[in-house]
């Protein structure tokens, strides 16, 4: 469910995108080294050379050679000004009450008790949610301090960060949900791409597979993607590795159990489709595990919202009703090869002529409470299929130094 809507905080500027991301701000691109935040142990490029489409990285743990491309057309995404909450806390203030936003015909429709819970903990988004044109790449900043990874989401970075609406439903195509079930925020630095969400829920419920994976030293518990007996819900975010081919599907739910998952792709005449090695119409290897970079570790965490009495959310219990939860991740860019991002001609007029290195990243969201209700961040993905075999339909997102609102920008 969506949260409350009130007024930013001083000194809390809200970003809100336009239809063309260079209308709003000025983007700063990161160093052409950003691209190269990602070694191997076979090979390590120099940090002052960017990534090139004829450069290639060895995954020496499972030995398969990954050819970074140039990236097709951006698609479209809806993401909104959403704020994460500020320290101090507002004190919980029951309304009950509709907002309709002039701007973007987005209608709230809230319970009491998760108007009061959302309301304690301070947290606000923007009702409005911007559609971005197949023309732009969403900025990712690059985090400017330490991200300590509790689930909590309370550094500044996260607040400067665009928020991502997870609204559209399965059925039909740029079809948006009228509640926003969860918000998603990314950010990088050198080593790490961090993802930060927030999963508005009235009964969490988080269930295990039974295994435990993960590296020596960094082991943790597989979260179950599907239920439906036990009405689970999960996130799961698909990372295109940058060839159309080879991505990451990632699980995580309100216990902090995750679980990667490597798919392979095939083109649809493969005469591998849909044969006992690839069920789903890919190579869903559950066994990948992304390892430790060293001193870079993969971590997660979680933290729960309040309820209306003040007490924590409880997963797994249906005698309660709960408000959500917050979740981060920390994954070693070693794991993630960058893409190469063009801009288009509106952007390099306006002094934008350098490509960024950028992700394609589906976020999606299972809900269990009345039979699975997924929700993703796709505005062009129609509503069938797998959502793997719509890599060209992801939302791009591009890797920034800071975004620096222009003049012209308002709150």
């Amino acid at each position: 469910m969506t949260s409350p809507r009130r007024m930013a905080p001083p000194l809390t500027r809200r970003y809100i995108l336009s239809r063309s991301v260079r209308e709003r701000f000025q983007i700063v691109m990161a160093p052409s080294s950003i691209g190269t935040g990602v070694p191997t142990r076979s090979r390590t490029l120099p940090s002052t050379r960017p990534w090139t489409s004829e450069q290639s990285v060895n995954f020496a743990p499972w030995a398969i050679s990954v050819r970074l491309v140039i990236c097709c057309p951006v698609t479209g995404l809806a993401h909104n000004a959403g704020r994460l909450h500020d320290d101090p806390p507002h004190p919980p203030t029951l309304i009950k009450s509709m907002e309709r936003s002039s701007m973007s015909h987005c209608r709230m429709f809230m319970n009491a008790w998760i108007y009061v819970a959302a309301w304690a903990i301070g947290f606000t988004t923007a009702c409005g949610a911007y559609a971005v044109g197949d023309d732009n790449a969403v900025p990712i900043i690059k985090a400017d301090q330490p991200i300590v990874i509790d689930g909590k989401l309370n550094e500044p970075a996260w607040r400067a960060g665009v928020a991502v609406d997870v609204n559209y439903v399965m059925e039909g195509t740029g079809k948006r949900d009228a509640s926003t079930p969860m918000i998603a925020r990314f950010l990088w630095d050198d080593h790490y791409l961090y993802i930060g969400y927030e999963v508005f829920d009235s009964d969490l419920i988080a269930v295990e597979d039974g295994r435990v994976k993960g590296p020596p030293g960094n082991r943790r518990k597989a979260a179950q993607p599907w239920d439906p007996q036990k009405k689970t819900d999960v996130v799961e975010f698909f990372i295109h590795l940058g060839d159309g081919q080879f991505m990451w599907e990632l699980h995580h739910n309100s216990l902090n159990h995750f679980n990667e998952v490597l798919l392979v792709l095939l083109d649809p005449d493969s005469a591998m489709r849909n044969t006992a090695f690839t069920s789903f119409g890919y190579f869903y290897l559950d066994d990948m595990v992304m390892q430790d970079d060293g001193e870079f570790t993969l971590k997660t965490a979680v933290s729960m919202m309040p309820k209306a009495d003040g007490k924590p959310s409880t997963p797994n219990d249906r005698s309660d009703t709960d408000t959500g939860y917050r979740g981060e991740l920390r994954l070693p860019r070693r794991w993630l090869p960058a893409e190469k991002v063009p801009l288009d001609n509106q952007q390099a007029a306006q002094g934008q002529a350098v490509e960024g290195s950028g992700l394609s990243i589906l976020s999606v969201s299972l809900n269990g409470n009345n039979g699975p209700v997924y929700h993703h961040t796709s505005a062009r993905r129609p509503g069938k299929g797998m959502f793997a075999e719509g890599v060209n339909l992801f939302p791009r997102y591009l890797m920034v130094e800071r975004l620096v609102p222009d003049s012209g920008a308002g709150d």
